[in-house]
């Protein structure tokens, strides 16, 4: 084997990826990391492959495309198709694998001819402005002119008493460890968030039927809503597996991402030694230091929402659909509370009710419930609509982070246990 050939395996044999985790792609993304056979960036230039995974609504198409273009080469785009996803995203040079296949994933990487490197925006100047002014600056004057140029941050009193720039910037909809899909749009001062605007989740114009057929991770809630009995041992098992990928998003956000990959691994195993074992070494690290004394949504404030569910049990409000299931209640279940309604502790209660779970699905034998309550709260339909806990926790995005750092911002964000699954629903 030649010197050339040598290298060109060594290259890539486990490539740098951003993920995009679509509807039903959370498992695929998670298994990729725990076994190892991906490393993963959470800053779109140092990736090698933008990784889908799940069904990708067509509204993620131009967001998509334009992350892509901030990879630097070699690159390609990889898409992990579930089965019944429809269709192909759109204008982007789309790798689409039926399963991970690493030969073909670093074929496309060394291939200068793959149409991955190529470029996807014409190569023109992306400000109409550029140029124009005597040096290039594109304006007549400091402040104004025509054409005014480049926006400049204007400045403003923080809540530190210091004269800051006030930064518009957006957050999302890809970013590393939130939902895929959600975008929020935030005033930065230094690094504070001044201010929060709307949350929401790009439309994704997407059936239930559809969602059901890729075998989304909230398939078993959907079809309790639709009052088909569900496996107790089904449910649990799907709430286990998001609250474990919950817990590893805030790990990895807190630095702790050995940690980060233990959590991802034992969410793809339902052998309740090795959970027991992995949840155990999270409690040991104590990373619930790292999370405490921010993100409060309160008693008083979850009540005058009408808010129940995941974060509701974080504040001490025992609001939870399975207390009021019989085959639930013929198990012992009873809803998991915490008091302090902070980001530590809804961090402690995703460890504690994985660790329930795990006790339901070995008591549950063959008992079936129609529950609908997903992992993160209550869900419903009337004539057609859906209404979910995502949906109402939403809304209250902008009152919990303003004026909270930006760490702390995205930490209380990852905390909620949000699913871009729910928000997909019409």
């Amino acid at each position: 084997m030649g010197l050339i050939e040598r290298l060109r395996n060594f290259a890539f044999a486990t490539p740098t990826a951003f993920p995009v985790v679509g509807a039903g792609g959370e498992r695929a993304w998670n298994r990729l990391v725990g076994d190892g056979a991906v490393s993963r960036t959470t800053a779109p230039h140092n990736g090698d492959i933008l990784l889908l995974t799940g069904l990708v609504p067509p509204s993620w198409n131009v967001p998509l495309r334009d992350l892509f273009e901030t990879f630097a080469l070699p690159r390609a785009v990889v898409w992990l198709r579930p089965a019944g996803a429809d269709p192909t995203p759109t204008g982007l040079p789309v790798l689409s694998l039926d399963h991970w296949d690493a030969q073909t994933v670093r074929g496309a990487l060394l291939d200068p001819a793959a149409v991955g490197w190529k470029a996807l925006h014409d190569d023109v100047p992306p400000a109409e402005w550029r140029g124009k002014g005597d040096y290039g600056q594109g304006g007549e004057g400091m402040m104004g002119g025509k054409p005014y140029g480049r926006p400049m941050a204007m400045t403003m009193m923080d809540t530190d008493g210091l004269n800051l720039g006030d930064l518009p910037t957006g957050l999302g909809p890809f970013f590393p460890h939130l939902p895929s899909g959600l975008h929020m749009k935030l005033h930065l001062q230094g690094a504070r968030v001044r201010e929060c605007g709307e949350a929401r989740f790009l439309e994704a114009d997407v059936h239930p039927d559809d969602l059901l057929a890729v075998g989304v991770a909230i398939a078993p809630f959907l079809r309790a809503t639709r009052g088909q009995p569900m496996a107790i041992r089904e449910l649990e098992t799907a709430r286990m597996r998001h609250h474990l990928a919950r817990i590893a998003d805030m790990l990895a956000l807190a630095g702790l991402e050995g940690l980060a990959r233990r959590a991802l691994a034992v969410a793809g195993d339902v052998d309740a030694p090795t959970v027991r074992d992995g949840l155990s070494e999270i409690e040991r690290a104590n990373a619930e230091t790292r999370f405490a004394g921010f993100g409060l949504l309160d008693r008083r404030m979850i009540e005058s929402a009408g808010m129940a569910g995941f974060a509701a049990r974080a504040a001490g409000l025992p609001l939870d659909r399975r207390d009021v299931c019989e085959a639930y209640r013929d198990l012992g279940f009873e809803p998991l509370v915490e008091e302090a309604g902070d980001t530590a502790a809804r961090f402690r209660l995703l460890v504690r009710e994985s660790r329930q779970s795990l006790d339901l699905i070995a008591r549950a034998g063959d008992k079936q419930s129609t529950a609908a309550e997903t992992p993160t709260g209550p869900l419903s339909e009337t004539a057609g609509a859906w209404r979910s806990a995502t949906g109402a926790l939403l809304a209250h995005l902008p009152m919990l982070l303003g004026g909270r750092l930006f760490s702390e911002a995205v930490m209380i964000v990852a905390s909620l246990s949000l699913s871009n699954e729910e928000a997909m629903l019409p």
